[in-house]
Protein backbone atom coordinates (compact mmCIF):
# COMPACT_ATOMS: atom_id res chain seq x y z
CA UNK A 1 0.00 0.00 0.00
CA UNK A 2 1.50 3.25 -1.37
CA UNK A 3 1.58 6.29 1.59
CA UNK A 4 -0.69 9.10 1.67
CA UNK A 5 1.11 12.16 -0.50
CA UNK A 6 3.10 14.61 1.76
CA UNK A 7 0.76 17.20 1.23
CA UNK A 8 -2.05 18.36 -0.86
CA UNK A 9 -3.28 21.52 -2.83
CA UNK A 10 -6.91 22.49 -3.39
CA UNK A 11 -6.04 25.56 -5.77
CA UNK A 12 -9.46 25.66 -7.86
CA UNK A 13 -7.74 28.65 -9.32
CA UNK A 14 -5.29 26.38 -11.35
CA UNK A 15 -8.50 25.49 -13.38
CA UNK A 16 -8.81 29.56 -14.25
CA UNK A 17 -5.16 30.40 -15.53
CA UNK A 18 -4.67 31.49 -18.48
CA UNK A 19 -1.27 30.38 -20.19
CA UNK A 20 -0.59 33.19 -23.01
CA UNK A 21 -0.72 35.92 -19.93
CA UNK A 22 2.62 37.01 -17.70
CA UNK A 23 0.37 36.82 -14.48
CA UNK A 24 -1.64 34.21 -15.66
CA UNK A 25 -4.78 35.92 -14.98
CA UNK A 26 -4.24 34.73 -11.09
CA UNK A 27 -5.45 37.54 -8.77
CA UNK A 28 -1.92 38.63 -7.24
CA UNK A 29 -0.88 37.65 -3.71
CA UNK A 30 -1.60 41.31 -1.87
CA UNK A 31 1.41 42.95 -0.29
CA UNK A 32 4.25 41.29 -2.40
CA UNK A 33 6.94 43.73 -3.26
CA UNK A 34 9.38 42.72 -6.21
CA UNK A 35 12.55 43.72 -6.29
CA UNK A 36 15.67 43.74 -8.84
CA UNK A 37 18.71 42.74 -6.96
CA UNK A 38 20.62 42.58 -10.54
CA UNK A 39 19.85 43.57 -14.33
CA UNK A 40 22.36 42.28 -16.94
CA UNK A 41 23.83 45.14 -19.45
CA UNK A 42 25.88 43.42 -22.21
CA UNK A 43 26.51 47.00 -24.15
CA UNK A 44 27.43 48.35 -20.86
CA UNK A 45 29.39 46.83 -18.61
CA UNK A 46 29.14 49.76 -16.31
CA UNK A 47 26.00 50.12 -15.79
CA UNK A 48 25.78 46.05 -14.61
CA UNK A 49 28.42 46.31 -11.76
CA UNK A 50 30.93 45.77 -14.63
CA UNK A 51 29.88 41.71 -15.53
CA UNK A 52 28.86 42.56 -18.73
CA UNK A 53 26.74 39.00 -18.28
CA UNK A 54 23.24 38.05 -20.37
CA UNK A 55 22.81 35.14 -18.16
CA UNK A 56 22.22 34.88 -14.49
CA UNK A 57 20.69 31.94 -13.08
CA UNK A 58 20.90 29.37 -10.65
CA UNK A 59 20.09 31.68 -7.13
CA UNK A 60 20.07 30.99 -3.62
CA UNK A 61 19.13 33.37 -0.18
CA UNK A 62 20.48 33.22 2.88
CA UNK A 63 20.19 35.09 6.64
CA UNK A 64 23.07 35.85 8.16
CA UNK A 65 24.23 38.49 10.94
CA UNK A 66 21.05 40.74 10.03
CA UNK A 67 21.63 40.52 6.05
CA UNK A 68 20.55 39.33 3.51
CA UNK A 69 22.74 37.14 0.90
CA UNK A 70 22.03 36.33 -2.61
CA UNK A 71 24.53 33.98 -4.67
CA UNK A 72 23.42 33.29 -8.54
CA UNK A 73 25.76 32.04 -11.68
CA UNK A 74 26.64 34.61 -14.11
CA UNK A 75 27.66 33.51 -17.75
CA UNK A 76 28.29 35.89 -20.75
CA UNK A 77 25.68 34.07 -23.31
CA UNK A 78 24.93 30.33 -22.80
CA UNK A 79 23.62 28.16 -19.36
CA UNK A 80 26.65 26.43 -17.97
CA UNK A 81 28.89 27.19 -20.76
CA UNK A 82 32.27 29.60 -20.01
CA UNK A 83 32.92 31.98 -19.03
CA UNK A 84 31.33 31.86 -15.88
CA UNK A 85 30.95 33.29 -12.39
CA UNK A 86 29.77 32.43 -8.94
CA UNK A 87 28.35 36.12 -7.75
CA UNK A 88 27.82 36.92 -3.96
CA UNK A 89 25.25 40.51 -3.26
CA UNK A 90 24.19 41.59 0.20
CA UNK A 91 21.22 43.73 1.58
CA UNK A 92 20.61 45.08 4.63
CA UNK A 93 16.75 46.04 4.19
CA UNK A 94 16.08 43.79 0.91
CA UNK A 95 15.94 46.46 -1.19
CA UNK A 96 19.38 48.15 -1.76
CA UNK A 97 21.65 45.48 -2.58
CA UNK A 98 25.46 46.01 -3.09
CA UNK A 99 27.04 45.47 -6.51
CA UNK A 100 27.79 41.76 -6.66
CA UNK A 101 30.99 40.61 -6.69
CA UNK A 102 32.67 37.23 -7.08
CA UNK A 103 32.42 34.64 -4.26
CA UNK A 104 34.80 32.38 -5.93
CA UNK A 105 37.62 32.91 -8.15
CA UNK A 106 36.49 32.77 -12.17
CA UNK A 107 36.44 29.63 -14.01
CA UNK A 108 37.57 27.81 -10.57
CA UNK A 109 34.30 26.68 -10.12
CA UNK A 110 30.01 26.44 -11.13
CA UNK A 111 27.35 26.23 -10.12
CA UNK A 112 25.33 24.19 -7.56
CA UNK A 113 21.01 24.38 -6.45
CA UNK A 114 22.86 25.62 -3.04
CA UNK A 115 25.36 27.72 -1.70
CA UNK A 116 24.71 28.77 1.58
CA UNK A 117 24.76 26.32 5.03
CA UNK A 118 24.56 27.60 8.64
CA UNK A 119 26.08 25.18 10.98
CA UNK A 120 25.10 24.42 14.50
CA UNK A 121 28.09 26.27 16.10
CA UNK A 122 27.76 29.56 14.39
CA UNK A 123 29.50 29.33 11.39
CA UNK A 124 27.99 30.43 7.89
CA UNK A 125 29.78 28.30 5.38
CA UNK A 126 29.42 29.24 1.31
CA UNK A 127 30.28 25.86 -1.38
CA UNK A 128 30.28 25.60 -4.72
CA UNK A 129 31.55 22.85 -7.66
CA UNK A 130 35.15 22.54 -8.17
CA UNK A 131 35.00 22.45 -11.83
CA UNK A 132 36.20 19.82 -14.03
CA UNK A 133 36.18 20.40 -17.97
CA UNK A 134 37.13 23.85 -19.49
CA UNK A 135 34.15 24.59 -21.69
CA UNK A 136 31.40 23.56 -20.10
CA UNK A 137 29.39 21.65 -17.24
CA UNK A 138 26.76 19.13 -16.82
CA UNK A 139 25.05 17.97 -13.26
CA UNK A 140 27.25 14.61 -13.16
CA UNK A 141 30.41 16.81 -13.05
CA UNK A 142 29.29 18.49 -9.91
CA UNK A 143 30.53 16.15 -7.15
CA UNK A 144 32.99 17.68 -5.86
CA UNK A 145 33.04 20.85 -3.70
CA UNK A 146 35.06 23.73 -2.06
CA UNK A 147 34.41 25.66 0.52
CA UNK A 148 34.58 28.98 2.35
CA UNK A 149 33.42 30.63 5.24
CA UNK A 150 31.76 33.80 5.61
CA UNK A 151 33.00 35.68 8.79
CA UNK A 152 30.63 37.92 11.36
CA UNK A 153 32.22 41.29 9.86
CA UNK A 154 30.88 39.65 6.19
CA UNK A 155 34.20 39.31 4.75
CA UNK A 156 35.53 35.53 2.88
CA UNK A 157 37.76 33.38 4.52
CA UNK A 158 40.49 31.21 2.56
CA UNK A 159 38.98 28.70 -0.11
CA UNK A 160 39.45 25.00 1.28
CA UNK A 161 38.54 21.62 -0.50
CA UNK A 162 35.23 19.93 0.92
CA UNK A 163 34.64 16.62 -0.93
CA UNK A 164 36.76 15.27 -4.25
CA UNK A 165 35.08 13.00 -6.54
CA UNK A 166 37.35 13.14 -9.44
CA UNK A 167 41.64 13.66 -10.50
CA UNK A 168 42.75 16.35 -8.08
CA UNK A 169 43.01 19.99 -9.92
CA UNK A 170 46.55 21.68 -10.54
CA UNK A 171 46.37 23.96 -8.10
CA UNK A 172 43.66 22.16 -5.54
CA UNK A 173 42.65 24.64 -2.50
CA UNK A 174 44.14 22.84 0.88
CA UNK A 175 41.41 20.67 1.97
CA UNK A 176 39.27 21.49 4.76
CA UNK A 177 40.62 19.08 8.07
CA UNK A 178 44.13 20.71 7.43
CA UNK A 179 42.53 24.22 8.55
CA UNK A 180 44.01 25.22 11.98
CA UNK A 181 40.47 26.44 13.12
CA UNK A 182 38.91 24.04 14.69
CA UNK A 183 35.34 25.76 14.31
CA UNK A 184 35.83 25.39 10.70
CA UNK A 185 36.40 22.24 10.37
CA UNK A 186 33.45 21.35 12.57
CA UNK A 187 31.01 22.78 10.56
CA UNK A 188 32.51 21.54 7.25
CA UNK A 189 32.04 17.70 8.67
CA UNK A 190 28.39 18.42 9.78
CA UNK A 191 27.37 19.55 6.35
CA UNK A 192 29.26 16.78 4.88
CA UNK A 193 27.03 14.76 7.46
CA UNK A 194 23.72 16.40 6.45
CA UNK A 195 21.87 14.18 3.85
CA UNK A 196 18.52 15.88 3.71
CA UNK A 197 20.71 19.28 2.74
CA UNK A 198 22.82 17.55 0.37
CA UNK A 199 19.86 15.87 -1.23
CA UNK A 200 18.75 18.81 -2.48
CA UNK A 201 21.29 18.49 -5.13
CA UNK A 202 20.31 16.95 -8.36
CA UNK A 203 19.94 12.90 -7.63
CA UNK A 204 21.97 13.25 -4.70
CA UNK A 205 25.48 13.06 -5.99
CA UNK A 206 26.91 14.84 -2.92
CA UNK A 207 26.01 11.89 -0.89
CA UNK A 208 27.71 8.30 -1.41
CA UNK A 209 25.71 5.92 -2.97
CA UNK A 210 24.58 4.15 0.21
CA UNK A 211 23.38 7.71 2.29
CA UNK A 212 21.40 8.69 -1.19
CA UNK A 213 17.49 8.32 -1.54
CA UNK A 214 16.55 4.31 -3.12
CA UNK A 215 15.77 6.40 -6.06
CA UNK A 216 18.94 8.01 -6.34
CA UNK A 217 21.45 4.92 -6.41
CA UNK A 218 22.11 4.68 -9.63
CA UNK A 219 24.24 1.01 -8.58
CA UNK A 220 20.04 -0.11 -8.45
CA UNK A 221 18.89 1.10 -11.37
CA UNK A 222 18.65 -0.86 -14.78
CA UNK A 223 20.14 -0.22 -18.13
CA UNK A 224 21.39 2.60 -16.24
CA UNK A 225 17.53 4.22 -16.02
CA UNK A 226 16.28 5.27 -12.73
CA UNK A 227 12.76 3.44 -11.92
CA UNK A 228 9.82 3.49 -13.49
CA UNK A 229 8.22 6.64 -13.24
CA UNK A 230 10.99 8.35 -11.68
CA UNK A 231 13.16 9.43 -14.09
CA UNK A 232 12.57 13.21 -13.62
CA UNK A 233 12.53 12.93 -9.57
CA UNK A 234 14.91 14.75 -7.90
CA UNK A 235 16.12 17.58 -9.84
CA UNK A 236 16.25 21.16 -7.82
CA UNK A 237 14.92 19.57 -4.69
CA UNK A 238 13.75 22.13 -1.91
CA UNK A 239 13.27 20.30 1.74
CA UNK A 240 10.84 22.01 4.73
CA UNK A 241 10.27 21.02 8.46
CA UNK A 242 6.50 21.01 9.68
CA UNK A 243 5.69 21.21 13.17
CA UNK A 244 5.86 17.41 14.27
CA UNK A 245 9.72 17.79 12.36
CA UNK A 246 8.84 15.65 9.77
CA UNK A 247 11.08 16.81 6.68
CA UNK A 248 8.96 17.09 2.92
CA UNK A 249 10.95 16.76 0.12
CA UNK A 250 9.68 17.93 -3.28
CA UNK A 251 11.46 18.81 -6.82
CA UNK A 252 11.18 19.76 -10.08
CA UNK A 253 7.90 18.01 -12.19
CA UNK A 254 6.43 18.23 -8.76
CA UNK A 255 7.57 15.14 -7.43
CA UNK A 256 7.70 15.14 -3.54
CA UNK A 257 8.73 12.74 -0.80
CA UNK A 258 8.69 12.91 3.06
CA UNK A 259 10.81 11.76 5.68
CA UNK A 260 9.84 10.85 9.49
CA UNK A 261 12.95 10.07 10.42
CA UNK A 262 15.39 13.13 9.88
CA UNK A 263 16.26 12.32 6.29
CA UNK A 264 17.43 8.64 7.01
CA UNK A 265 14.38 7.14 4.45
CA UNK A 266 11.72 8.54 2.53
CA UNK A 267 8.57 7.11 1.17
CA UNK A 268 8.00 6.38 -2.19
CA UNK A 269 8.06 9.76 -4.51
CA UNK A 270 4.65 10.76 -6.16
CA UNK A 271 3.19 13.98 -7.69
CA UNK A 272 0.79 15.22 -4.67
CA UNK A 273 -2.83 16.25 -6.03
CA UNK A 274 -3.64 19.44 -7.14
CA UNK A 275 0.55 20.90 -7.96
CA UNK A 276 0.23 21.55 -11.81
CA UNK A 277 3.95 22.56 -12.77
CA UNK A 278 6.84 21.58 -15.03
CA UNK A 279 10.57 21.58 -15.54
CA UNK A 280 11.23 24.84 -13.32
CA UNK A 281 11.70 23.90 -9.30
CA UNK A 282 8.89 24.53 -6.67
CA UNK A 283 9.80 25.94 -3.26
CA UNK A 284 8.64 24.71 0.18
CA UNK A 285 9.44 27.18 3.18
CA UNK A 286 8.41 27.32 6.38
CA UNK A 287 6.71 31.47 6.50
CA UNK A 288 8.19 33.83 8.40
CA UNK A 289 5.11 34.75 10.03
CA UNK A 290 4.03 31.35 10.46
CA UNK A 291 2.10 28.44 7.59
CA UNK A 292 4.23 27.66 5.58
CA UNK A 293 4.11 28.46 1.45
CA UNK A 294 4.73 26.72 -1.73
CA UNK A 295 6.44 28.88 -4.86
CA UNK A 296 6.79 27.54 -8.28
CA UNK A 297 4.91 28.14 -12.13
CA UNK A 298 1.94 26.36 -11.90
CA UNK A 299 1.80 25.64 -15.41
CA UNK A 300 2.73 22.13 -17.35
CA UNK A 301 4.75 24.16 -19.69
CA UNK A 302 5.95 28.10 -19.55
CA UNK A 303 8.19 29.58 -16.48
CA UNK A 304 5.26 31.69 -15.75
CA UNK A 305 3.70 33.13 -13.71
CA UNK A 306 5.62 33.07 -10.54
CA UNK A 307 2.67 31.89 -8.09
CA UNK A 308 2.01 30.69 -4.36
CA UNK A 309 -0.08 28.43 -2.51
CA UNK A 310 -0.45 29.03 1.42
CA UNK A 311 -1.04 26.28 4.17
CA UNK A 312 -1.36 26.32 7.83
CA UNK A 313 0.12 23.52 9.09
CA UNK A 314 1.94 22.32 6.01
CA UNK A 315 -0.29 19.77 4.83
CA UNK A 316 -2.92 20.88 2.79
CA UNK A 317 -1.94 24.81 0.48
CA UNK A 318 -4.52 26.93 -0.35
CA UNK A 319 -5.07 30.39 -2.30
CA UNK A 320 -3.48 29.83 -5.34
CA UNK A 321 -1.81 33.73 -6.36
CA UNK A 322 0.57 35.09 -8.19
CA UNK A 323 3.65 36.73 -6.90
CA UNK A 324 5.38 37.73 -9.61
CA UNK A 325 3.31 38.43 -12.80
CA UNK A 326 5.44 40.37 -15.28
CA UNK A 327 7.18 39.20 -17.80
CA UNK A 328 9.10 41.78 -19.71
CA UNK A 329 10.98 41.24 -23.16
CA UNK A 330 13.98 39.02 -22.90
CA UNK A 331 16.71 40.77 -24.41
CA UNK A 332 19.94 38.40 -25.29
CA UNK A 333 20.28 35.44 -27.25
CA UNK A 334 21.30 32.45 -25.16
CA UNK A 335 20.87 28.98 -25.15
CA UNK A 336 18.22 27.65 -22.37
CA UNK A 337 17.04 31.14 -22.13
CA UNK A 338 13.19 30.07 -20.69
CA UNK A 339 10.85 33.02 -20.02
CA UNK A 340 9.89 33.69 -17.06
CA UNK A 341 10.44 34.02 -13.22
CA UNK A 342 11.76 30.60 -12.41
CA UNK A 343 14.00 28.43 -10.54
CA UNK A 344 12.67 30.07 -7.35
CA UNK A 345 14.54 29.35 -3.94
CA UNK A 346 13.52 31.15 -0.41
CA UNK A 347 15.64 31.03 3.14
CA UNK A 348 16.37 27.43 4.06
CA UNK A 349 16.35 25.05 7.06
CA UNK A 350 20.22 25.41 6.85
CA UNK A 351 20.51 29.28 5.49
CA UNK A 352 19.18 31.26 8.64
CA UNK A 353 20.71 32.78 11.61
CA UNK A 354 17.54 34.33 13.00
CA UNK A 355 19.19 37.63 12.77
CA UNK A 356 16.09 39.19 11.34
CA UNK A 357 13.75 39.51 13.87
CA UNK A 358 11.93 42.10 13.29
CA UNK A 359 11.43 40.99 9.67
CA UNK A 360 8.18 38.62 9.77
CA UNK A 361 8.13 38.36 5.86
CA UNK A 362 9.38 35.69 4.01
CA UNK A 363 11.90 36.21 1.20
CA UNK A 364 12.45 34.50 -2.20
CA UNK A 365 14.78 34.62 -5.26
CA UNK A 366 14.25 33.85 -8.77
CA UNK A 367 15.39 34.69 -12.35
CA UNK A 368 13.46 36.47 -15.17
CA UNK A 369 13.70 35.14 -18.61
CA UNK A 370 17.85 33.82 -17.36
CA UNK A 371 18.89 37.65 -17.36
CA UNK A 372 17.79 39.76 -14.32
CA UNK A 373 17.87 38.82 -10.55
CA UNK A 374 14.73 39.19 -8.43
CA UNK A 375 13.83 38.85 -5.00
CA UNK A 376 10.20 39.08 -3.59
CA UNK A 377 8.92 40.01 0.39
CA UNK A 378 6.15 37.94 0.78
CA UNK A 379 3.95 39.72 3.61
CA UNK A 380 3.16 37.30 6.41
CA UNK A 381 0.09 35.14 7.10
CA UNK A 382 -2.41 33.65 4.11
CA UNK A 383 -3.33 35.98 0.97
CA UNK A 384 -5.31 38.72 2.58
CA UNK A 385 -6.85 41.90 0.39
CA UNK A 386 -6.85 45.10 2.43
CA UNK A 387 -10.10 46.59 2.59
CA UNK A 388 -11.40 49.39 0.75
CA UNK A 389 -10.68 52.72 1.68
CA UNK A 390 -8.48 55.87 1.83
CA UNK A 391 -5.05 55.93 1.43
CA UNK A 392 -3.34 58.91 1.94
CA UNK A 393 0.73 58.72 0.98
CA UNK A 394 1.24 62.05 2.97
CA UNK A 395 0.55 60.12 6.52
CA UNK A 396 2.86 57.37 5.84
CA UNK A 397 6.81 57.20 5.76
CA UNK A 398 9.12 57.13 2.63
CA UNK A 399 10.66 53.78 2.41
CA UNK A 400 9.76 50.98 -0.16
CA UNK A 401 6.77 49.49 1.38
CA UNK A 402 3.33 50.52 1.65
CA UNK A 403 0.27 48.56 3.42
CA UNK A 404 -2.43 46.94 1.02
CA UNK A 405 0.28 47.57 -1.85
CA UNK A 406 2.60 46.02 -3.91
CA UNK A 407 4.92 47.16 -5.40
CA UNK A 408 6.99 45.92 -8.71
CA UNK A 409 10.74 47.86 -8.34
CA UNK A 410 13.85 47.44 -10.66
CA UNK A 411 17.50 48.73 -10.88
CA UNK A 412 16.37 51.61 -13.58
CA UNK A 413 12.43 51.88 -12.29
CA UNK A 414 10.83 52.19 -8.74
CA UNK A 415 7.66 52.14 -6.90
CA UNK A 416 8.11 53.51 -3.65
CA UNK A 417 7.18 56.18 -0.83
CA UNK A 418 9.27 59.30 -1.18
CA UNK A 419 9.18 63.08 -0.28
CA UNK A 420 6.96 65.04 -2.63
CA UNK A 421 10.03 67.28 -2.26
CA UNK A 422 12.70 67.82 -0.14
CA UNK A 423 11.57 68.25 3.05
CA UNK A 424 8.07 67.75 2.08
CA UNK A 425 4.93 65.35 2.67
CA UNK A 426 5.49 61.77 1.17
CA UNK A 427 4.07 60.66 -2.21
CA UNK A 428 3.99 57.20 -3.31
CA UNK A 429 6.36 58.08 -6.83
CA UNK A 430 6.88 55.96 -9.91
CA UNK A 431 10.47 56.43 -11.70
CA UNK A 432 10.90 54.68 -15.18
CA UNK A 433 13.77 54.90 -17.19
CA UNK A 434 14.28 50.85 -18.47
CA UNK A 435 13.11 50.99 -22.50
CA UNK A 436 11.84 47.58 -21.39
CA UNK A 437 9.64 47.38 -18.30
CA UNK A 438 8.38 49.63 -15.83
CA UNK A 439 7.28 50.54 -12.31
CA UNK A 440 4.12 49.01 -10.88
CA UNK A 441 2.05 49.77 -8.18
CA UNK A 442 -0.57 47.35 -7.36
CA UNK A 443 -3.69 48.18 -4.52
CA UNK A 444 -5.86 44.86 -4.29
CA UNK A 445 -9.01 44.74 -2.24
CA UNK A 446 -12.38 42.89 -1.61
CA UNK A 447 -14.35 42.69 -4.70
CA UNK A 448 -17.00 45.20 -5.33
CA UNK A 449 -19.22 45.78 -8.59
CA UNK A 450 -20.02 49.22 -8.44
CA UNK A 451 -17.17 51.36 -6.30
CA UNK A 452 -15.64 55.07 -6.95
CA UNK A 453 -12.02 55.92 -7.41
CA UNK A 454 -10.59 58.99 -7.27
CA UNK A 455 -6.83 59.46 -7.25
CA UNK A 456 -4.44 63.05 -6.87
CA UNK A 457 -1.39 62.53 -9.23
CA UNK A 458 1.06 64.56 -10.94
CA UNK A 459 4.35 64.40 -13.83
CA UNK A 460 6.78 65.97 -11.75
CA UNK A 461 9.24 64.86 -14.54
CA UNK A 462 8.19 63.95 -18.28
CA UNK A 463 10.40 61.31 -19.85
CA UNK A 464 9.50 58.50 -22.44
CA UNK A 465 7.02 56.71 -19.99
CA UNK A 466 3.26 56.75 -19.77
CA UNK A 467 1.19 56.42 -16.91
CA UNK A 468 -1.55 53.69 -17.42
CA UNK A 469 -4.40 53.29 -14.22
CA UNK A 470 -6.40 49.79 -14.88
CA UNK A 471 -9.45 48.93 -12.50
CA UNK A 472 -9.14 44.73 -13.05
CA UNK A 473 -11.29 41.93 -11.78
CA UNK A 474 -9.78 39.06 -9.67
CA UNK A 475 -9.73 36.59 -12.68
CA UNK A 476 -9.20 37.01 -15.91
CA UNK A 477 -7.25 39.18 -19.15
CA UNK A 478 -7.61 42.38 -20.82
CA UNK A 479 -8.85 45.32 -18.26
CA UNK A 480 -12.84 46.37 -18.70
CA UNK A 481 -11.14 49.97 -17.36
CA UNK A 482 -8.19 51.69 -18.60
CA UNK A 483 -7.09 55.29 -18.25
CA UNK A 484 -4.08 56.38 -19.97
CA UNK A 485 -1.85 60.03 -19.48
CA UNK A 486 0.34 61.54 -22.11
CA UNK A 487 1.41 64.24 -23.57
CA UNK A 488 -1.78 63.84 -25.73
CA UNK A 489 -3.95 64.09 -22.42
CA UNK A 490 -5.65 61.46 -20.54
CA UNK A 491 -7.59 58.76 -22.29
CA UNK A 492 -9.70 56.25 -21.27
CA UNK A 493 -11.63 53.10 -22.30
CA UNK A 494 -10.92 49.34 -22.98
CA UNK A 495 -8.12 48.31 -24.53
CA UNK A 496 -6.97 49.96 -27.45
CA UNK A 497 -10.85 51.78 -27.80
CA UNK A 498 -10.02 54.91 -25.68
CA UNK A 499 -11.57 58.85 -25.59
CA UNK A 500 -9.98 61.50 -24.28
CA UNK A 501 -11.20 62.85 -20.81
CA UNK A 502 -8.78 65.54 -20.26
CA UNK A 503 -5.24 67.38 -20.39
CA UNK A 504 -2.50 66.18 -18.68
CA UNK A 505 0.20 69.24 -17.97
CA UNK A 506 3.55 68.11 -16.38
CA UNK A 507 4.11 69.39 -13.03
CA UNK A 508 0.64 70.34 -12.33
CA UNK A 509 -1.60 68.20 -9.94
CA UNK A 510 -4.43 66.52 -11.05
CA UNK A 511 -7.20 65.06 -9.76
CA UNK A 512 -8.93 61.73 -11.51
CA UNK A 513 -12.54 60.66 -10.08
CA UNK A 514 -13.83 57.46 -11.89
CA UNK A 515 -16.73 56.01 -10.95
CA UNK A 516 -17.56 51.98 -12.22
CA UNK A 517 -21.23 50.57 -12.39
CA UNK A 518 -21.34 46.91 -12.76
CA UNK A 519 -24.81 46.80 -12.16
CA UNK A 520 -24.98 49.23 -15.29
CA UNK A 521 -22.75 48.05 -17.42
CA UNK A 522 -20.27 51.73 -17.47
CA UNK A 523 -18.01 53.75 -16.16
CA UNK A 524 -17.02 57.48 -16.19
CA UNK A 525 -14.16 59.75 -16.05
CA UNK A 526 -13.86 63.02 -15.01
CA UNK A 527 -10.18 65.09 -15.12
CA UNK A 528 -9.59 67.78 -12.77
CA UNK A 529 -13.97 68.66 -12.15
CA UNK A 530 -14.39 69.05 -15.89
CA UNK A 531 -17.19 67.21 -17.68
CA UNK A 532 -17.98 63.48 -17.33
CA UNK A 533 -16.90 61.16 -19.90
CA UNK A 534 -18.96 58.59 -20.14
CA UNK A 535 -18.52 54.49 -21.48
CA UNK A 536 -19.76 51.36 -21.65
CA UNK A 537 -17.84 48.21 -19.72
CA UNK A 538 -17.38 45.08 -21.70
CA UNK A 539 -20.21 42.39 -21.57
CA UNK A 540 -18.93 40.22 -19.89
CA UNK A 541 -16.78 42.50 -16.91
CA UNK A 542 -16.57 40.77 -13.32
CA UNK A 543 -16.36 42.25 -10.29
CA UNK A 544 -13.62 44.50 -9.48
CA UNK A 545 -10.59 43.24 -7.36
CA UNK A 546 -7.39 45.86 -7.86
CA UNK A 547 -6.34 49.35 -9.10
CA UNK A 548 -2.95 48.96 -10.98
CA UNK A 549 -0.56 52.28 -11.40
CA UNK A 550 2.03 51.26 -14.00
CA UNK A 551 4.63 53.53 -15.93
CA UNK A 552 3.91 51.38 -19.21
CA UNK A 553 1.52 49.75 -21.66
CA UNK A 554 0.10 46.52 -20.87
CA UNK A 555 1.91 43.10 -21.77
CA UNK A 556 0.87 39.64 -22.06
CA UNK A 557 2.74 36.66 -23.49
CA UNK A 558 6.91 36.30 -23.95
CA UNK A 559 8.56 38.53 -26.52
CA UNK A 560 12.06 38.84 -27.63
CA UNK A 561 14.27 41.99 -28.28
CA UNK A 562 17.51 40.61 -28.64
CA UNK A 563 19.25 43.54 -29.44
CA UNK A 564 21.41 45.01 -27.01
CA UNK A 565 22.25 48.02 -28.72
CA UNK A 566 18.96 49.34 -27.64
CA UNK A 567 19.15 47.95 -24.07
CA UNK A 568 20.03 51.72 -22.71
CA UNK A 569 18.50 54.06 -20.09
CA UNK A 570 15.44 56.28 -21.32
CA UNK A 571 15.37 59.98 -20.26
CA UNK A 572 13.59 59.35 -16.71
CA UNK A 573 9.82 59.75 -16.18
CA UNK A 574 8.35 60.63 -12.85
CA UNK A 575 4.73 60.51 -11.17
CA UNK A 576 4.13 60.94 -7.91
CA UNK A 577 0.79 60.27 -6.53
CA UNK A 578 -0.69 62.21 -3.06
CA UNK A 579 -3.82 59.91 -2.38
CA UNK A 580 -6.07 57.33 -3.69
CA UNK A 581 -9.64 56.78 -2.47
CA UNK A 582 -11.25 53.29 -3.24
CA UNK A 583 -15.20 53.90 -2.54
CA UNK A 584 -17.60 50.67 -2.84
CA UNK A 585 -21.25 51.95 -4.08
CA UNK A 586 -24.76 50.95 -3.08
CA UNK A 587 -25.85 50.03 -6.48
CA UNK A 588 -28.97 51.66 -7.61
Amino acid sequence: MKPAPPFTIDAPETDRLVPHMADGGLPPWPGVANVQIHRSCLRRPDLDGGLGCGFQHHMDLAIWKGRLYAAWHASEVNEDRAPWRLLLSTSEDGFNWSDPYDAFPHQAIASLRMYFYQAANGRFLMMATMRRGMNFVIEAWKESLVVREIHAGHSLGPIHTLRLRHEAPPGMPPWFHDSDDAGFTAACRELLANRPYLEQHDYGILLDPPDRMPWHDRAAWKNDQPPEGFWTFGKGASVFRRDDDSLVYVSKLGYATQSLDGGLTWEEPCIPPGLVTHTAKVWGQRATGGGFFLAYNPTSGPRYPLAGVHSAEGRCFRQLRSIHGELPPRRFQGYAKDFGAQYVRGVGLWSNDGSRPHDAASWIIYSVNKEDIWVSRIPPGPPQEAPHGSTAFADLPPGPLASGWNFYTGRWFSARLAPEAPGGPTVLELRDRDPYDYARATRTFPEAGDLRVQITLRQSRAGAAPLEIELSPAFGGLAPIRLSGSPAGWHAGHGCHLRFAGPLQPGVWHTLALTARRSTGSFTVRVDGGPWVELPLPADSQPFQRLSLRTGLPRWGPANVLDASTDLPEPESCYQIRSVDIIPLTPP
